[in-house]
């Protein structure tokens, strides 16, 4: 199935469905950078079984996910100084709401990011 008519990367998806029957995607997604390199979040969302989708950005610019090293304390030994976004990103919806968190730069470090969308 597709969702948002695109030639760039887009990954890490997270779905979620509100009671009236409303489904959102978040996902990471290129289409916001012409090289395919920086990422945004993108919420696409559809009201009809997925016959049609709309979507809207999330971020209004493109952040380089590899920008700062994290520590991957779950592998054995834990590997510090590799860059990994992580696959952390979420939407919770309800009739009139979706909200999205993920993960992005901050101003040093990796950081957590939240916004909510209005139905």
């Amino acid at each position: 199935m597709r969702i948002k008519a695109t030639t760039s990367t887009q990954f890490f998806p997270w779905l979620s469905s509100a009671p009236n029957g409303r489904v959102d995607l978040v996902y990471y997604d290129r289409a916001c950078d012409s090289n395919d390199v920086l990422l945004c979040v993108t919420l696409s969302s559809t009201n009809d079984d997925g016959a049609t989708w709309s979507s809207v950005a999330i971020t209004s610019t493109g952040f380089d996910g590899d920008k700062f090293q994290a520590c991957v304390q779950f592998v054995d030994p834990p590997n510090c100084g590799v860059f990994f976004i992580g696959d952390y990103i979420a939407v919770a919806s309800t009739k009139t709401k979706a909200q999205v968190m993920w993960t992005g730069n901050g101003p040093q470090a990796m950081d957590v990011f939240t916004a909510a969308v209005s139905f």
